[in-house]
């Protein structure tokens, strides 16, 4: 017979604990493994160029994901002629605006015509922007190259930062999605706990895209629904 003594008895009683609460590596059976932190940072990034010339502001990583590098300002004028003007067959009672001065006396003030299959032709009023400072509060002034926008000038788009200096993670990433007629977009700090970095991260299926939550404080896979 084995005599056990009060010390080895309580080894052995630790160990058994230990085989029965815990799997391998020590961490608790069923347990996930959280790979959010695995994800890469922005790896040899390159500037957006701008159809017409100049700077962006914006980085393009090697992954195709897209940050916000620095705050430059854009000439509305280069934009103006990019936008379609409303035309006489649009139906009287969906025109917001005919030409240009219908909508302002600044050159970046446009009448556009805008087109979607689903829904009537109209014209409206629409402002091109050239800084942040033309748009309101939250928002900052996004050239149409950064997000591969169906249309082709700036817009004002919703923001929680403004530049890479402004995110811990040193990355203010561009999310966009949009439909035939108009490309939204948006700006936030990516986060160490991001499920994705861009929208193949989150699978192939029509209207996959990783986008901010707000809800969370990281970026994660969505789904985006439109009508054309």
């Amino acid at each position: 017979m084995v005599a056990w003594n009060r010390g080895s008895l309580s080894v052995l009683t630790i160990m058994l604990i230990c085989l029965s609460a815990c799997g391998e590596g020590g961490k608790e059976t069923g347990e996930k493994e959280d790979t959010s932190g695995d994800l890469p940072t922005c790896v040899d990034p390159v500037t957006v160029e701008l159809t017409t010339g100049g700077a962006s502001g914006y980085l393009e990583c090697d992954d195709g994901s897209v940050n916000r590098q620095s705050v430059v300002t854009l000439k509305a004028s280069d934009y103006v002629d990019l936008v379609p003007e409303c035309s006489e067959a649009v139906d009287e009672d969906e025109r917001g605006c005919f030409v240009d001065t219908d909508c302002g006396a600044e050159e970046s003030d446009q009448c556009f015509h805008r087109q979607a299959s689903s829904v009537p032709d109209d014209c409206v009023c629409i402002r091109l922007c050239g800084t942040d400072g033309d748009c309101p509060a939250g928002e900052v002034c996004m050239a149409p190259e950064v997000m591969n926008a169906q249309q082709q000038w700036p817009t004002c788009q919703p923001a929680s930062c403004y530049s890479n200096d402004d995110c811990p993670s040193g990355e203010c990433g561009v999310s966009a999605r949009g439909d035939q007629a108009a490309t939204n977009a948006e700006l936030a700090c990516r986060t160490p706990s991001d499920q994705c970095r861009v929208d193949s991260d989150c699978g192939s299926s029509f209207g996959d895209v990783c986008e901010p939550s707000a809800a969370e404080g990281s970026w994660e896979c969505g789904q985006w629904w439109y009508y054309d």
